[in-house]
């Protein structure tokens, strides 16, 4: 499986980075983000992509929930296919933070 995975990003990352916009319409999730963060945090950016904000649908956001919930972390928001991103679907989460 892992070396399928990785035979189609092989095959398929330079065409996905080159089609995908580059506008940053991420820009409200991240700027609620950073409203979020301590001086000098630690941050772990789990995304994937080409280096760039996206989210992976791989797992349910119930999926989501559990597996953060197992780190200690909990989500803030999250929306499927949000209209104001894109329709990109967006997830926030951090350690001991109440849904809001």
């Amino acid at each position: 499986m892992a070396r399928r995975t990785r035979d189609v990003y092989a095959r398929s990352g330079l065409r996905y980075d080159e089609e995908r916009s580059r506008t940053l319409f991420e820009r409200p999730w991240l700027d609620r983000f950073l409203a979020l963060l301590p001086d000098r945090p630690t941050v772990l950016d789990a995304g994937c992509g080409a280096g760039e904000p996206v989210y992976h649908a791989s797992l349910s956001p119930t999926d989501y929930e559990r597996r953060l919930g197992e780190l200690g972390m909990r989500v803030v928001r999250f929306v499927a296919e949000d209209p104001a991103c894109d329709h990109a679907s967006v997830l926030l989460a951090r350690k001991g933070a109440a849904r809001s």
